[in-house]
């Protein structure tokens, strides 16, 4: 269900408005063509929201992620740049403990991410036995560090992300 402005000439959504779709999830801000762009927020079925800039029905320009029941990681939020959907440049994510993880991506590919409490930067492609995108990396100083794109918790010294 739409309510908002409409392009009287083809009936497309155009301008700001709110879409209700089938399945729950909320969409309401700008519109062109009848696509998702400009400034907006969306709703998802699971709870999670991404309010920010659209183009073309996609995440694209700055916008605030905030994950409230996926992959178990409850309460994560991240700021940062889209582009044609996929995250791209640099990010601060929240966890849910305050912990600060700055991350790097490229076209949706995370290329390193850091702690700020200690300054520990993992170089993503520095990966060491890789099996089903469970991969340590190691850093600089030694640490070792899990990336499974799932959990993400930190103590200081072992990172699950």
């Amino acid at each position: 269900m739409y309510e908002g402005y409409i392009n009287i000439n083809n009936m497309y959504k155009h301008g700001k408005g709110k879409m209700i779709y089938v399945n729950g999830a909320i969409y309401e801000g700008e519109w062109k063509d009848n696509e998702k762009h400009g400034k907006g927020k969306m709703i998802y079925v699971n709870g999670d929201i991404y309010e920010g800039e659209w183009k073309n029905n996609e995440k694209h320009g700055t916008g605030k992620e905030e994950i409230k029941n996926g992959n178990n990681i409850n309460g994560m939020s991240c700021i940062g740049y889209w582009k044609k959907g996929k995250k791209n440049g640099y990010f601060d994510t929240v966890l849910i403990n305050g912990t600060h993880i700055f991350q790097k991506w490229n076209k949706g590919e995370l290329l390193e991410f850091s702690n700020f409490k200690d300054e520990k930067r993992i170089n993503t492609s520095n990966r060491e036995n890789c099996v089903n995108d469970n991969c340590n990396y190691t850093t600089n100083n030694g640490y070792n560090t899990t990336n499974n794109g799932y959990n993400t918790t930190n103590n200081g010294y072992n990172t699950t992300n």
